[in-house]
């Protein structure tokens, strides 16, 4: 049986905000059944496993250190979640997450970006999850 996964969610960053055409709150996205819905927006994901004896420092790390994203065209906000739970049974206790308005803004952001120096709680051959948002939703405060 699959077992749930709760996060408390760290350090929300709202750079740009995405705004749908609604009527009434809702949202009219034609669906006929044969046809792919729009993408809404491009997420990646990095899962961190963080030692308990570095817990502190990864989080010192991430506060202290401006929003690596920030600045990026496309950039819409990022979060990290840490997981709420004394041992995760996947190993994983941290979650980066970030939105794109787009895949190229995001492939953009990869090719121009500098490194951040310091980071080695990040594995040097991990890859981000990526996905689609389709039907994605807003609040007037963003994300």
């Amino acid at each position: 049986a699959p077992k749930p996964a709760f996060y408390d969610g760290l350090l929300p960053v709202i750079n740009d905000k995405i705004e749908f055409e609604s009527e009434g709150g809702w949202r009219k996205i034609p669906a006929d059944g044969k046809n792919y819905l729009p993408v809404d927006l491009f997420v990646t994901q990095n899962k961190l496993s963080i030692p308990d004896n570095k817990v502190a420092e990864y989080e010192k790390y991430i506060q202290s250190k401006d929003n690596k994203y920030s600045g990026f065209d496309g950039f819409i906000g990022s979060i990290i979640m840490r997981r709420d739970a004394t041992k995760a049974d996947d190993s994983y206790n941290y979650i980066e997450t970030a939105l794109w308005k787009n895949k190229s803004s995001y492939d953009n952001y990869k090719t121009t970006a500098t490194p951040i120096n310091g980071n080695s709680f990040l594995s040097p051959d991990s890859k981000p999850a990526t996905y689609e948002g389709k039907l994605a939703l807003s609040s007037k405060e963003g994300i």
